[in-house]
């Protein structure tokens, strides 16, 4: 699962997980994380996903969450947006 490898990669530890199939094809999967959480929205008939990572910890050490969640999945181009 592309979620996973990218917490493995990141050293981003999750505790519990919950998932939600759609009509369709489109996913919901929500992460309770040691940090805080992760969500991961996807619609397959658009090419889309969303996800939102929220770490209440030093974010210098995870420089490459985008391109680490980019790569694994297989994403064509994406958008990063970093709020503190």
């Amino acid at each position: 699962e592309s979620v996973i490898k990218s917490c493995e990669a990141l050293k981003i530890k999750w505790v519990s997980k919950f998932h939600k199939n759609f009509r369709g094809g489109g996913i919901t999967l929500s992460f309770v994380l040691e940090q805080s959480n992760l969500s991961v929205h996807t619609w397959p008939e658009l090419s889309m996903i969303h996800i939102d990572l929220l770490i209440c910890s030093s974010l210098s050490q995870y420089s490459n969450i985008a391109e680490v969640f980019a790569k694994n999945f297989g994403a064509e181009s994406f958008e990063f947006k970093r709020l503190e």
